[in-house]
């Protein structure tokens, strides 16, 4: 064979390989108790939208987060209570605002959600596993499932908001 031939059939199997590389994404369905104090949510009344918050490890009650704002709320003698003690306040002694700590991992989605009878045969998690492993389901397509008073259940789909 010349090395034209070559070079063709080594192409279409370069290719061939590049497109056979596709990477299913993964997916995670997570569990949601909405009357639990470490989910705050917000569902429209039509369902076109919502969002949830899932509070990280750490930071699961109220004062575990008011600890970790303490150094940002208390400058030695002087406390920050109004806008007027923030203008006095010296600048040097403010921290940054990248330094302030992540409570929670927000999602949303404005996509109606999937009405299901029952979650026999899903394979979710609940929101203490995922707490526990939150960094390893960051890049996974996330779904969000909770049980409706009627005993059917909302799935969403949902995206993670963007920190700021």
């Amino acid at each position: 064979m010349s090395i034209k031939k070559y070079f063709y059939i080594l192409s279409l199997i370069v290719i061939n390989g590049c497109y056979s590389q596709e990477k299913q994404t993964d997916t995670v369905v997570l569990f949601l108790n909405l009357k639990s104090k470490t989910i705050t949510y917000s569902i429209s009344k039509d369902t076109t939208s919502a969002s949830f918050g899932i509070y990280r490890k750490g930071f699961e009650t109220k004062k575990s987060r008011d600890n970790a704002m303490k150094p940002y709320l208390y400058r030695g003698k002087n406390t920050i209570k109004n806008f007027e003690d923030l203008k006095k306040a010296n600048p040097k002694d403010m921290p940054k605002s990248d330094m302030l700590p992540t409570f929670s991992l927000n999602y949303w989605s404005i996509k109606m959600p999937e009405y299901l009878k029952s979650v026999n045969g899903i394979n979710y998690i609940t929101e203490e596993e995922f707490r526990a492993k939150e960094l390893n389901y960051l890049s996974k397509k996330i779904y969000m499932i909770h049980k409706l008073d009627n005993g059917l259940y909302l799935k969403w789909d949902v995206i993670p908001t963007p920190e700021e």
